[in-house]
């Protein structure tokens, strides 16, 4: 993954757990309160599940005995 791209994902994730704890803080109920917080753990892992994958690629790519 190229720095472009990342520092695009690491942007777009950040803008997301902003929006995510904002509405987690302004929930009223403790299940919606616990959604947010749900929420925010998925998107962590998805932001890691998307920073492994294109490591992979790369990887796979770069390497000469799977050619």
């Amino acid at each position: 993954m190229d720095d472009v791209e990342a520092q695009a994902q690491a942007e777009r994730t950040a803008w997301l757990l902003t929006r995510v704890r904002t509405n987690q803080q302004q929930a009223s109920k403790y299940p919606e309160q616990l959604f947010w917080a749900a929420c925010a753990d998925f998107v962590r892992q998805q932001d890691h599940e998307l920073t492994v994958a294109r490591g992979e690629v790369d990887g796979r790519t770069w390497n000469h005995e799977q050619w």
